[in-house]
């Protein structure tokens, strides 16, 4: 099956078999603009002194959904101010009608965003149309370019996901059920049509080459000076081997260039305001030693990379707040003095089949949310190696993941490691020893904000019915081959 806008698309796959779809009726327009515009409502039901202006904005949107819904979502958060809806149907009245043209319609949706929320919405027209968008990741993102401001004393991370509610909410963004299932929010994405308009805006906005999924093969460095943003995911770069002028650049995304193994030495020298770096899905095997020099940098994404080693010259990144670098199968270590890296708030090793231990220097960095997949191992000679005891500090985490591997480490969860997470959400406990089920200890009942846990021979402990908000329990053994 196929869907398409564009009548040409069809002709060229042969399509034989068309169905054209129609406008929605009139009476489901009105509907859906209702369960959008007044959500708090129990009957969806506008005001008796909004209904005929709520009525006249619904039909301005012409039947199209997409505009319906997101202009109807845009007034549900202005409440039930009258004035403010005579003020949007006023803007309505001075577009031009014609079926079909419906951005300038998803443009009075975006101006409505409040200004914390619009550079949020303008980054994801950075990804290809269609992308669909981790949103841990997008939440890291939008921190490390400054577009989260917690105040004093609030969670940055968690303000980061309000903003993305608040852009689902809107219909600006949704989300993606993971596997099925609506309770487990990991991705989202865009609609192409306000991916249009995000793309548009941030061309007219900011100093931007956004590139993603043209097949562009050479690095276009002509294009790329003077400016803040660089997109060139989902390309065929196979090198980068001269240097820009961009000292003001921002965020440099080329993850999906499979190909790229090479970036010349100095090309990071003089980008020292750089703060998003993602290198994932390349064949980079290691960076250059001017990769010290982003002193500003905050997150640096090399999951499925070719890297082997994480140089001592990292401690230079102190800003560091998201490190990915999940199934690097090649990676052997990570350096040594990982307490440099105190704002992290994220490191991921999920799948590094390499590596041979986790420096002990983790269980210091108390500002991380998330934590996935440290496998603890048996290692006499690794006296530095992170032990389980030695997480107990993390108390701010939120997502856990960690698995043993080897009888004895599987016995170590005892009281007092995990009774301080009050905050966790995601826990996942993996032992691969199935003859030595793990006991959970009665402390861990404190993780009264636990939504998801995921148990791999381990015992069902008894006070998991006092966890009121968990929505999801994956049970996994070995001699099974159902969760």
């Amino acid at each position: 099956m196929l869907s398409t806008r564009d009548r040409k698309v069809l002709e060229n796959v042969g399509a034989h078999r068309i169905h054209h779809m129609d406008y929605l009726s009139e009476e489901n327009s009105w509907r859906l603009f209702c369960i959008h515009a007044f959500p708090e409502d129990h009957n969806h039901s506008p005001p008796e002194e909004l209904e005929k202006v709520a009525r006249a904005i619904e039909r301005k949107c012409s039947r199209l959904p997409l505009a319906v819904k997101t202009v109807a979502a845009s007034m549900a958060s202005v409440k039930q101010l009258p004035n403010e809806w005579e003020s949007t149907l006023y803007r309505l009245n001075k577009i031009s009608t014609i079926k079909d043209d419906i951005l300038p319609i998803l443009t009075l949706s975006y101006d409505a965003l409040p200004g914390y929320l619009k550079p949020c919405f303008l980054f994801c027209s950075a990804y290809p149309e269609d992308a669909i968008m981790s949103c841990k990741y997008l939440v890291l993102a939008w921190i490390a370019q400054g577009f989260v401001n917690p105040e004093e004393r609030e969670d940055s991370y968690e303000l980061g996901f309000s903003y993305l509610n608040e852009l689902v909410d809107r219909c600006m963004i949704e989300f993606v059920p993971y596997d099925g299932n609506d309770y487990i929010i990991k991705y989202c994405k865009m609609h192409d049509l306000l991916h249009d308009l995000a793309f548009s805006e941030s061309q007219g906005q900011t100093r931007c080459l956004f590139q993603a999924g043209k097949n562009v093969e050479k690095f276009p460095v002509q294009k790329c000076h003077g400016l803040r943003r660089i997109s060139l995911i989902k390309n065929k770069i196979t090198s980068i081997d001269q240097t820009i002028r961009s000292p003001g650049l921002l965020s440099w995304l080329l993850w999906n260039n499979l190909h790229l193994k090479l970036i010349c030495e100095d090309f990071f020298e003089k980008m020292r305001h750089l703060s998003v770096l993602d290198l994932s899905q390349t064949s980079i095997k290691s960076l250059p030693k001017s990769i010290a020099k982003l002193k500003h940098l905050k997150l640096l994404n090399l999951s499925r990379t070719d890297i082997e080693k994480l140089h001592r010259w990292f401690c230079g990144l102190s800003n560091l707040q998201s490190l990915d670098v999940s199934c690097c199968e090649k990676l052997k270590n990570l350096h040594s003095d990982m307490t440099k890296h105190q704002y992290l708030l994220q490191l991921n090793v999920a799948g590094c089949k390499n590596l041979a231990w986790v420096p002990v220097g983790i269980s210091k960095l108390v500002s991380l949310r998330l934590l996935g997949q440290v496998v603890f191992k048996l290692r006499e000679n690794a006296p530095n190696a992170l032990q389980l005891r030695d997480i107990k500090d993390l108390t701010r985490l939120q997502y856990l993941s960690i698995a043993f591997n080897g009888r004895s480490n599987s016995q170590n969860i005892i009281e007092g490691i995990f009774g301080g997470m009050e905050d966790m959400r995601n826990l996942f406990i993996e032992n691969s020893d199935e003859n030595s089920l793990v006991q959970l200890p009665e402390d861990m009942a404190a993780m009264r904000r636990l939504e998801i846990l995921h148990l791999h021979n381990c015992v069902v402990p008894s006070w998991i019915s006092q966890l009121h908000n968990l929505m999801i329990l994956f049970l996994k053994g070995d001699d099974s081959d159902n969760d």
